[in-house]
């Protein structure tokens, strides 16, 4: 079965397996080896002390990963706009 549109798939139909992964984004508000430099430690002290007490993750540190199947149909729709934004009037 399509995990998009729902359409039954044969045995031996013709099928793609789609993987996603989401993980947090490096930022530049992390500390680095450099940082921690002798030279840079009074800066790296004052950014810390800017920090709050505790600040989650907006995604696990390691990530969601998820796998769908498609039929060739929805491959080909997800393949010209992955995020769905045509048609839906949703622009950036």
């Amino acid at each position: 079965m399509c995990d998009r549109c729902g359409c039954h798939l044969d045995r031996g139909a013709l099928r793609y397996e789609m993987k996603v992964g989401v993980r947090l984004a490096p930022s530049a508000r992390l500390i680095t080896d450099e940082d921690l430099d002798e030279e840079n430690l009074h800066q790296v002290a004052s950014f810390l002390e800017t920090l709050p007490d505790f600040q989650p993750a907006p995604v696990e540190p390691e990530g969601h990963h998820a796998a769908f199947i498609l039929c060739p149909s929805c491959c080909r729709r997800w393949r010209r706009d992955p995020l769905g934004l045509q048609g839906s009037g949703s622009r950036r």
